[in-house]
């Protein structure tokens, strides 16, 4: 017998719903329900021996389009390589990253990892074991008890909200109870510095793993982080080259990072409050105060619980298994994380630092679209759970385009030439037909006009290889073939099948923003 099923969808409000029920649809009373429980962040990440389930997902507590995303470290993460793997044994700390996927990479990152006693503070040298046995995963708390092994036994315990965590390590007894920060690796450089007197260690990382797929990388993207601690200190160090210097403060270059050391009580906890910006150390610092403030850890455990419940109690499924709700939900969680939240509340108004003019701006912003891979269904799937964001994500790839001179394709978080089409076209299409109206509609047309009818530099010459460097942003690769002959013939440019499929739809939703743009332009004449 076939299974039956019906939907929720809240549509009309808090407590009413549409549900949808096979040919019929009615309005119903409706409870929320506990729905963030069947979100497994650890569901995509195992890639033991090849294993089918690996997505390159990693479990990331955050907020709904977080800003930074925090999680388990497991390996030293590359653009192929994401920073947690389930078939790893070892932690290596709770590390604050930016990376959106397995394919495209980090920027402005930075690690925190308890340990016990000497060790080299490189990933291997700091690393401790533990067992899937010891562990919880949630979009809204993590925890691990690791170095058992090792006679280190540490718990280690995370939490978020939209731009800050707070981790909780608990030690045993003992003179040298450390922390370690990592600022940099063996790639870009970190700045750090410890600050005895008020408690902190703070500073910033520039390593942008995609840079070298944009031809004019912003110079001045960095991410910076404040730390602060809950626990008198009995000693402070700094590394440079992974090599230790007891008693600094301050280093700059790879490689690099800073420890304090603490004497501990058996199941003494020491709580550890970390801030990011991409604006300054200083807003770092004020977005501890405004997203946390003196809350305490389980608040703010829970208040990320009730946003996650919030957000999936939009849809409220019946007639599934637990399993059946597992995958719907934790597909969900995986849906709602991009594209991330780019801007910070600085001095009361809403401000952003623009990958694309290297410059800060007023206003919001949203970066990692995956947009070849998300406009079929991923960004629709968004103007019905998350109806509120869309005008700021359209607004935002228009931002970009007025910033750049083209709106993105896979913004990291700038300009890459990853995958074929210009499918910001199709984003600003599906916002205008179904009625969102938060944005500049002309300047929407001039964008997407822009897309279809304007060559690159270099098209005709250039085969716009996958990840091709030194080349110009790509927008559609081809264009002066497809204008000339409805078509891209084979060998003018890589993917020409492909690439003229995709123009031919994204040329349909130019011709939707036209038709709308028109339309306005008329009744405000009339």
């Amino acid at each position: 017998m076939q299974a039956q099923y019906w939907l929720h969808l809240w549509l009309a409000g808090p407590n009413t719903a549409y549900a949808a029920n096979g040919q019929n649809v009615e309005q119903r009373e409706i409870e929320a329900q506990d729905l963030v429980q069947y979100a497994n962040p650890l569901i995509g990440t195992n890639n033991f021996k090849g294993n089918s389930e690996w997505a390159g997902t990693a479990p990331f507590v955050t907020s709904p389009f977080g800003m930074t995303n925090f999680t388990p470290q497991t390996r030293m993460n590359r653009i192929g390589d994401i920073s947690y793997m389930y078939q790893d044994t070892k932690f290596k700390g709770f590390f604050a990253t930016h990376q959106p996927a397995i394919w495209m990479g980090d920027y402005g990152y930075v690690n925190v990892m308890p340990q016990i006693g000497d060790v080299a503070p490189d990933e291997n040298g700091r690393a401790l074991t533990f067992s899937h046995g010891r562990e919880i995963s949630t979009p809204y708390y993590y925890k691990v008890e690791a170095g058992g092994e090792e006679g280190k036994p540490i718990t280690a315990e995370m939490t978020a909200t939209e731009c800050c965590a707070i981790y909780r390590f608990t030690y045993p007894k003992s003179n040298e109870a450390k922390i370690f920060v990592e600022s940099a690796r063996d790639r870009g450089n970190g700045n750090i510095t410890v600050d005895m007197e008020a408690g902190e260690i703070y500073g910033w990382n520039n390593d942008n793993m995609s840079s070298h797929l944009n031809n004019n990388p912003p110079k001045n993207l960095k991410g910076y982080f404040v730390i602060q601690f809950s626990k008198a200190v009995t000693g402070k160090g700094i590394y440079k080259d992974y090599q230790i210097q007891e008693n600094e403060v301050a280093a700059e270059g790879q490689k690099t990072g800073a420890y304090l050391t603490f004497a501990t009580e058996q199941d003494e906890t020491v709580e550890v409050r970390i801030g990011t910006s991409f604006i300054s150390v200083e807003q770092a610092r004020k977005n501890i105060g405004q997203e946390i403030g003196e809350k305490s850890f389980d608040t703010v455990k829970n208040e990320l619980k009730n946003v996650w419940n919030d957000k999936m109690n939009v849809i409220q499924i019946g007639g599934a298994t637990e399993a059946e709700k597992n995958i719907f939900y934790t597909a969900m969680y995986h849906a709602l994380l991009y594209p991330r939240a780019f801007y910070e509340e600085v001095d009361g108004k809403d401000m952003y630092f623009s990958p694309y003019d290297d410059q800060y701006h007023e206003g919001k912003s949203y970066t990692d679209f995956s947009l070849w891979d998300t406009f079929r269904a991923q960004n629709s799937f968004l103007t019905l759970v998350a109806p509120e964001r869309v005008n700021d994500m359209v607004g935002s790839l228009l931002q970009n385009y007025q910033e750049g001179g083209y709106m993105p394709k896979w913004p990291n978080p700038g300009y890459t030439n990853i995958m074929i089409g210009t499918h910001g076209d199709s984003i600003v299409a599906e916002a205008i037909n179904k009625g969102f109206d938060g944005f500049d509609y002309n300047l929407a047309y001039e964008a997407v006009l822009k897309d279809a009818m304007i060559p690159q530099e270099g098209d005709g010459t250039i085969k716009w290889a996958d990840r091709q460097n030194n080349v110009p942003y790509e927008a559609r690769g081809g264009l002066s073939a497809y204008k000339a002959l409805g078509y891209i013939p084979n060998g003018y440019v890589n993917e020409n099948v492909s690439r003229t499929v995709e123009f031919a739809y994204d040329d349909w939703c130019v011709a939707q923003v036209a038709r709308q743009s028109e339309k306005m332009r008329r009744q405000s004449i009339s």
